[in-house]
């Protein structure tokens, strides 16, 4: 399996991680610095962090519904 087939598979997941993180934007209270975080966060990676975390997760037997918060939380450290 090759890295774009690994990224489809994931696709699904990868957007909603996203969405988590645009939420926690909203709790920027300074308009610029959230500007700044977004951009920092949105510059095109293919977060191959939060993926791992969820493969591993899966591996693991992980079932709990909190992979997406866990995974915006390894794309964040």
């Amino acid at each position: 399996m090759n890295n774009a087939q690994l990224l489809a598979l994931f696709k699904e997941k990868s957007v909603a991680i996203d969405a988590v993180m645009t939420e926690d934007l909203t709790i920027v209270e300074s308009p610029l610095l959230a500007e700044i975080i977004h951009h920092a966060i949105f510059q095109g990676g293919k977060r191959i962090r939060p993926l791992l975390l969820l493969l591993c997760a899966r591996l693991c037997g992980y079932t709990a519904s909190d992979h997406h918060v866990l995974g915006s939380l390894v794309e964040y450290i």
